[in-house]
């Protein structure tokens, strides 16, 4: 499908100006050079993701653009593997709660690094972690809750608490496995740093060029930022994992303290599209600097589509512009999609009437045995 893209070269010109914002104590920046945008595809059997684009001077969508008021945006055909449409998707922007999708990620793949049970390893709440500003899942000091009970405290009412708390027992874990010598921060460092630095690698390791994280929960910081682009290889590749799916997928989750059958929680997805008609997750975020952001993931029977925006007008705004921007890709998928099947169907009945004309045409002249003419 060929698409008209909004030219985004001003913006580029500027974010190739600005240097790396990075923490002294922070792990080594993860910003570098980005691949040719034409020359970057999607691998999900490996999942290393990036994502393929359409030249903006030589598209056209048979149908006109719905309005979208965010910033940045991307719509991503998962089937086909390549964008159908975006704007300023390389542009660097704080992406608030949805930084939580590489927290949770991060979790899953030290999980299976170190062969966590999510369902009976407890991690107790602590102090700081139930102190935490923002969004919250209501944690209380001293409360004993499984791993995967938090990931849906982290992912429902998109908890900055359970993110901090599930950054200290991971990034404990992962303070201890390294030696002392080895040991690049110093000991009054919070163990959140090794957590980050994790978050860092995963990073670099999806090749999220333009990304950098300095907190797991997105809460307003410079130093932790992101693309439309980057945000959507990352749920891309984590709505293929059953466990992230299975989270993100789900509306309403209750769940009690195993040390205090006092202490219940309900948590209740900020994701107001989630079940309705064909979509299934992923994740809402919003701070001042960041706006409102989405990212959604779409699986009916028009396609699969990732959908992220960032820095909407408003709320509201993201539940009424994102169907839209899907029903529109949809659209033109459809038509094009007839197009290219009436052509098909043009050129098949083409090749049948040329072949029934030379059947005809040999009908009309029989050849002659020269060995039969009386001379």
């Amino acid at each position: 499908m060929s698409v008209n893209l909004e030219s985004d070269q001003p913006d580029q010109a500027i974010a190739q100006k600005r240097k790396p914002l990075v923490r002294p104590y922070s792990s080594k920046p993860i910003i570098k050079k980005s691949a040719s945008e034409k020359d970057l595809v999607i691998d999900l059997k490996s999942r290393r993701t990036s994502v393929q684009r359409y030249d903006s001077n030589e598209n056209k969508t048979p149908f006109p653009k719905p309005g979208i008021t965010a910033k940045s945006w991307i719509i991503y055909d998962v089937e086909k593997q390549e964008v159908f449409q975006s704007k300023k998707d390389s542009i660097k922007r704080q992406v608030a709660s949805l930084t939580k999708i590489m927290t949770f990620y991060t979790c899953l793949k030290l999980i299976d690094k170190y062969g966590v049970n999510p369902y009976q390893t407890k991690i107790t709440v602590s102090k700081i972690a139930s102190s935490i500003n923002g969004t919250s899942a209501q944690l209380k000091e001293g409360d004993a809750l499984s791993i995967q009970e938090l990931f849906y405290g982290l992912m429902l009412p998109s908890g900055n608490d359970a993110a901090y708390a599930l950054a200290e027992h991971f990034g404990t874990l992962l303070s201890h496995s390294i030696p002392p010598k080895a040991n690049q921060y110093e000991q009054t460092t919070s163990v959140i740093r090794y957590f980050i630095k994790e978050m860092n690698y995963n990073a670099m390791r999806l090749k999220m060029s333009q990304t950098q994280f300095d907190s797991p929960h997105g809460l307003s910081n410079k130093y932790n930022y992101s693309t439309a682009k980057d945000i959507c290889r990352l749920s891309t590749v984590c709505m293929q994992l059953p466990r992230f799916r299975q989270v993100v997928g789900t509306r309403i989750y209750k769940a009690k303290a195993h040390n205090n059958e006092q202490s219940t929680y309900t948590w209740e997805s900020t994701n107001r599209l989630l079940g309705k008609q064909g979509w299934v997750g992923c994740k809402t975020g919003v701070t001042d600097p960041a706006g409102p952001c989405f990212s959604g993931w779409y699986q009916g029977e028009g396609g699969t589509y990732c959908v992220v925006v960032l820095k909407s007008r408003s709320m509201e705004q993201r539940w009424v512009e994102v169907p839209k921007m899907v029903q529109w890709a949809i659209k033109c998928k459809e038509y094009v999609s007839n197009k290219e099947q009436a052509s098909q169907n043009k050129a098949a009945i083409n090749a049948e009437e040329k072949e029934a004309a030379n059947v005809e045409e040999s009908n009309g002249n029989p050849q002659t045995d020269d060995s039969l003419c009386i001379v």
